[in-house]
């Protein structure tokens, strides 16, 4: 993968020395197209300052083509967007100027009012929580920035500091705009678990602002509830979501918000911001959700000439609508702001390559002035059908984003050696190249010279879809690889692509490695879940093993964890999860929990025909433990239970599933076993009690078929008599739909038939190419007979120019 980074200067942090019109004088670590967008990205702000907040006397960003009855008003997005602009482009007197003047017209004494008209006179009561959420991150990064003597202190209107006022915005949107510490709602107790805007979700912001609330709240299942309803989403195998929806992923059925269009059914305007604020949470922190659906919106809009609006099944959108200056336009938009959207989704799919193309499509639509956007075009999408408002800021994120601009502040600024270049002190290791993970799994590790945010990434280089990632913040990592994916299944055999990044890492590190056989978890009739021999977190099936505290949800405990690690205990490894509980403010006894959560990139994985969890555990001392089958439909904690006794003495416990109860004395509630996202092992005892959970195994048994399928045999690296070429090919695609493999072949190889190798080199099929190079195979031989499912060697080209691709066949 082609990277490159944003080179900048590391300067003296003097106030005083960045009034120039200058970007932050801060290095990006972020990938970045070719072409450097930094001057674009200055002189477009200046036409938003000159076009939207200049002519006017209250100095918020106003929409000069508004709708009646209130022209050219200013609405709290603006208030954010301006803000980051302002922050980004280094412009501390404009990022005031917007601040102060949202200040004294929209701030309610809780948030920001939502509307005000052209004389500051707030027309639309009640927050929007995607404007106050950015205003919150752009503050905590002026905050930074005072700390680190690049701007000055400022004080608002009302008496609020940069940091104050963010806490003041976090604490409003955890009481009023968070439902049930997870639901995102679009206002002020309006929406959250009935509907929500995902246009909205900002979860890379909420990781910023989990580290910066001096409060203890669960953001991380805020961030975890923003995925499960994108997942929901009736687009999301098309990497989309409509404006409105229900959180479990229906249709609101009636028009909601400020503008609706469609009944909120269409990838519309609102909607689309989701592609930027998803993106972001993979630059920003490499979230394997975020890229699994930025992965399925760039496979559905191909190439950067198809950038639009789009309803639920891929059509385009209908209608037409009426600007506030009078002009009428059609919903369809292939414009700077789609193409710069549809562009932020590429980055995070596929990096700078996959990036390329969109920012030249998007540099289009800039003709060397101080906007967006095309003086005239025949097809109407220039200055006069533009809105000269929206369009503008969604198509500056697009660009600072793929341009590497618009970078982590929060991470940045925790370098404590900024004027250090990342470099390795261990150069990587991925060791054995020929994998047979019931022998021995893929083992990557390396050292930094200080601590970054890493990622391990393994791809298929014939399944794209085949992938999986590791990642982290430390200045080593050492990581086991059994060729299994995010949920536990078995990943397809072949050559694999190695990919090692880091923040501020100029190069990426890329090897390949051959995957003949995944780790076979089934041990008689039992299925392994984790036996921690890897030595992290992550168990074989499932997403992670964390903790579940006394003070989520917003609750007023302070429990906390004293050791959470992988243990050696002899010749085998085990869990450790050791605790302290506090009651804090909670009112009753305090309790904590050692969880293994399931949920995946696209919901919860599905344990139907679970009949019996099956563990080996030990404690410190005696200790009670509550087994708790956590599901996605009981929202009261009435979740269904078992018990526990654990001793110092390791022991193993069979929990039939049939044992499980509703607890607090619930009841009339139906355990589905495919909506169980976790299982927490849970204690409540009285406050300054201190124990530990030490797990050595972990089963599963029933009928599990939903849930894994065992591997097939493990294959040798392949092994062709005929002499091909060793580099991945590019002249050749295949993508299969199940049925049929679909292969194209480019023009200079059109004339030469595809032959189709098993793995001891014999002849399987002969195929001819058509003439727009199009070949199929229905996976049958010469015979006319289907062939076994394995990896077989697609080739095509002359025998001196001939090109190999294995295609592993799963039916």
């Amino acid at each position: 993968m082609l990277l490159l980074v944003r080179k900048a200067v590391i300067v003296l942090c003097l106030s005083g020395l960045y009034a120039s019109a200058t970007l932050l004088p801060f290095p990006s670590v972020l990938p970045s197209v070719s072409t450097p967008y930094d001057s674009i990205l200055l002189k477009t702000w200046q036409g938003i300052k000159k076009r939207n907040i200049d002519p006017y006397t209250v100095t918020m960003v106003h929409r000069p083509k508004s709708e009646p009855p209130h022209l050219q008003d200013a609405v709290s997005e603006g208030v954010g967007y301006g803000m980051i602009l302002a922050l980004y482009c280094n412009d501390q007197t404009y990022f005031n100027k917007i601040w102060d003047a949202g200040e004294n017209c929209l701030w309610s004494g809780e948030y920001y009012n939502w509307r005000a008209s052209q004389e500051g006179t707030v027309v639309g009561t009640g927050p929007a929580s995607d404007a106050d959420e950015d205003i919150a991150l752009a503050l905590i990064f002026a905050d930074l920035l005072v700390k680190k003597n690049v701007w000055s202190a400022h004080t608002s209107p009302k008496g609020a500091t940069y940091a104050g006022r963010a806490q003041d915005i976090l604490n409003s949107l955890w009481s009023l705009m968070v439902e049930d510490g997870k639901y995102l709602r679009p206002g002020a107790e309006w929406g959250g678990a009935e509907f929500v805007n995902p246009g909205y979700f900002a979860p890379a912001f909420y990781r910023v602002f989990d580290e910066f609330d001096a409060q203890k709240r669960n953001w991380k299942g805020l961030i975890d509830q923003c995925y499960t309803s994108i997942a929901a989403s009736p687009g999301y195998q098309n990497g989309m979501v409509p404006d409105w929806m229900k959180p479990t992923g229906e249709f609101c059925g009636e028009a909601l918000g400020y503008n609706s269009y469609a009944g909120g059914e269409f990838f519309y305007k609102d909607a689309i911001r989701v592609l930027w604020r998803v993106a972001t949470d993979y630059l920003w922190y490499n979230e394997i959700r975020a890229k699994t659906f930025l992965q399925k919106a760039l496979s559905f809009i191909g190439t950067p000439d198809k950038a639009n609006f789009f309803q639920m099944d891929g059509s385009a959108v209908t209608g037409e609508f009426e600007l506030g200056s009078g002009v009428i336009r059609p919903r369809t938009e292939h414009s700077h702001l789609t193409v710069g959207m549809w562009a932020a989704a590429a980055m995070g799919a596929g990096g700078p390559q996959a990036a390329e193309p969109f920012s030249e499509e998007l540099l289009k639509f800039y003709e060397g002035s101080d906007y967006w956007g095309k003086a005239s075009d025949p097809n109407n999408e220039d200055t006069l059908h533009n809105e000269m408002y929206f369009d503008q800021f969604l198509a500056w994120f697009g660009a600072s984003l793929i341009s590497g601009v618009f970078t982590n502040l929060w991470e940045d600024m925790k370098d404590s050696l900024p004027g250090v270049a990342l470099q390795w002190v261990d150069q990587p290791s991925v060791t054995p190249f020929d994998i047979n993970a019931s022998i021995a799994p893929l083992r990557v590790s390396g050292r930094f010279n200080k601590p970054a945010i890493w990622a391990v990434e393994l791809m298929s280089e014939t399944d794209s879809s085949a992938w999986c990632q590791y990642s982290g913040t430390t200045s080593s990592f050492d990581i086991s690889w059994y060729g299994l994916s995010f949920e536990g299944d078995p990943m397809p055999q072949g050559y694999y692509k190695v990919t090692i990044n880091a923040r501020g890492l100029s190069v990426p590190v890329q090897k390949r490695v051959w995957l003949g056989g995944s780790l076979n978890l089934m041990v008689g009739n039992r299925l392994l879940i984790d036996e921690f021999s890897d030595g992290d977190l992550k168990p074989y099936i499932g997403n992670q093993w964390c903790s579940y505290f006394d003070s989520d949800e917003g609750k007023g405990g302070k429990s906390k964890v004293r050791e959470f690690e992988v243990i050696q205990s002899g010749s085998e490894s085990q869990l450790k999860w050791a605790y302290h509980l506090d009651q804090g403010n909670l009112g009753f006894d305090p309790y904590s929990a050692l969880e293994w959560d399931c949920t995946t990139p696209e919901g919860n994985l599905n344990l139907t025909g679970l009949d019996s969890i099956i563990v080996s555990a030990r404690s410190a001392t005696p200790l009670g433990v509550s087994v708790q089958l956590i599901t996605t439909d009981i929202m009261d904690y009435t979740y269904f239970e078992d018990s526990l006794y654990l001793t110092s003495q390791m022991k193993e416990f069979s929990l039939p599933i049939a044992g499980f109860t509703q607890r607090l004395s619930g009841s009339g509630g139906r355990l589905d076993l495919s909506k169980v996202k976790a299982i927490r092992f849970q204690v409540q005892q009285a406050s300054g009690t201190e124990n530990e959970i030490v797990i050595g195994k972990i089963y599963f048994t029933g009928n599990l078929a939903s849930l894994y399928s065992a591997p097939p045999a493990y294959i040798p690296p392949l092994n062709i008599r005929h002499k091909l070429t060793s580099k991945t090919i590019n002249p050749v695609t295949a993508f299969s739909n199940g049925k049929m493999l679909h292969i194209q072949i480019t023009q200079h190889r059109r004339n030469s038939p595809v032959t189709i190798f098993d793995q001891s080199g014999r002849t399987v099929r002969r195929l001819s190419v058509s003439e727009d190079g199009t070949v199929l195979w229905d996976y049958a031989n010469d015979a006319g007979k289907r062939v076994m499912p394995g990896v077989y060697i697609l080739t095509a080209g002359s025998r001196e120019n001939r090109v190999a691709l294995p295609v592993n066949c799963r039916f």
